[in-house]
């Protein structure tokens, strides 16, 4: 059975002008969240139901609004029309999937784009994040974290020495939408202050290494350091490691 859009969206919905007929549909679903899409004549939208926050992550509503809203008024995010139930149900305007996919060139230009926002008082700790993952005891491969030395410790000193910017964290193909010339990221929901290296090695795990370096070249136009890039990859690697024995996933 098709679990029901949320009564505060309903409730909402109904007091927009005009809207009389609808059409709902469950587009997606995963751990802790439900996406509908409701059709009427003259406008669509976006519900989005969350039950659980970003394990591990800064598990701030507000945090997650504040950053999307950053991004709204730089037109890279679609418009935030509502924030109901303490945070747990959002609405925003619908924005179509391109046919044409994203190039990486156009993912880098969003990367650099979402780090030149304003600052924000939430940073992405790292270490606190795989310490995060060890607590459930479903990250035995990083226990090594606890000793003098370790490459994954070493990776992220070196991160912490290195530019700090506000990213996203989450900036995959899937998570952007609409024509190309007028891209909207989605999904915030990992977005904080940290190192853009941290971001990139995100990024670059889902593109053909024939494109690593227009992404590269548009997301860090000034060159990029390969020394952090490298540790950003280390990290990375460790933490969706960490996040897939989480959530119980088999790489």
């Amino acid at each position: 059975m098709t679990p029901p859009v949320p009564d505060s969206a309903l409730m909402w919905l109904r007091q927009q002008p005009g809207f009389k007929t609808r059409q709902t549909k469950l587009i997606g679903s995963g751990s802790g969240h439900r996406i509908w899409r409701v059709t009427q004549q003259c406008a669509e939208w976006i519900v989005r139901e969350r039950e659980t926050v970003a394990l591990g992550y800064v598990s701030d509503y507000h945090r997650e609004r504040a950053i999307w809203k950053l991004a709204e008024q730089a037109g890279i995010a679609p418009h935030l029309m509502a924030c109901l139930d303490q945070g747990r149900v959002w609405i925003s305007e619908f924005i179509a999937p391109s046919e044409q996919r994203i190039t990486a060139q156009e993912l880098g230009r969003l990367h650099h784009q979402i780090g030149q926002l304003a600052p924000v008082p939430w940073a992405l700790d790292l270490r606190q994040q795989l310490a995060h993952y060890q607590d459930l005891d479903m990250g035995r491969a990083l226990d090594a974290l606890s000793g003098d030395a370790h490459p994954i410790l070493d990776a992220i000193e070196c991160l912490e020495d290195g530019p700090v910017a506000l990213c996203h964290n989450d900036l995959l193909p899937d998570n952007v939408l609409g024509l190309r010339g007028k891209r909207r990221v989605i999904d915030w929901e990992y977005a904080a202050m940290g190192s853009p290296y941290f971001d990139a090695a995100a990024t670059l795990t889902v593109l053909p290494a024939d494109q690593a370096r227009d992404y590269l070249m548009a997301a860090f136009p000034n060159g990029h350091d390969a020394a952090l890039l490298a540790a950003g990859k280390t990290v990375y690697q460790a933490m969706h490691t960490a996040w897939l024995r989480a959530h119980g996933i088999s790489e």
